[in-house]
């Protein structure tokens, strides 16, 4: 990896302190210029659209489920959408499962497959309602893979 200085760099300790810095300034508000504040008054000044009552009503409401299955099937394979490293493919996964097996729940090999989308939307509902934010969830998690050159 290449510092700030364009050195190379190879020791993991030190690649993973730059790496989690240039997370850390992504993260953080932009450096305003004295010239800012006008900037944005003059841009508010020409915008002429704004959200309408019924999209602010929709807005506060609180998640349902099928806008959360809707999202588990919109999600990319092979990516992740927080820090426990859970892949979307094991919520998709999951969901096909309690699919093929809803309304069979008498069944004991099947009686522990529940609705991922529901617990979830449970959970997203608890956050918002709640005021649960929490910091950790703007958290990512950096990975550093050897690549050949």
């Amino acid at each position: 990896m290449l510092n700030k200085n364009g050195k190379l760099i190879t020791d993991t300790t030190t690649i993973y302190k730059i790496a989690s810095e240039h997370h850390k300034e992504l993260q953080s508000p932009p450096k305003r210029e004295n010239n800012d504040m006008q900037k944005i008054d003059n841009f508010l000044q020409i915008v002429t659209q704004s959200i309408d009552d019924n999209n602010t009503q929709m807005l506060e409401k609180d998640t349902i489920e099928k806008e959360v299955k809707k999202a588990i099937g919109d999600s990319k394979n092979n990516t992740v959408p927080g820090i426990d490293r859970i892949p979307y493919k094991f919520y998709k996964f999951w969901q096909r499962k309690y699919k093929k097996y809803k309304g069979k729940e008498d069944d004991l090999t099947v009686k522990e497959v529940k609705n991922i989308a529901k617990i979830l939307t449970k959970v997203y509902n608890k956050i918002e309602n709640e005021d649960l934010y929490n910091d950790n969830f703007v958290l990512g998690a950096i990975n550093l893979l050897y690549k050949k050159r």
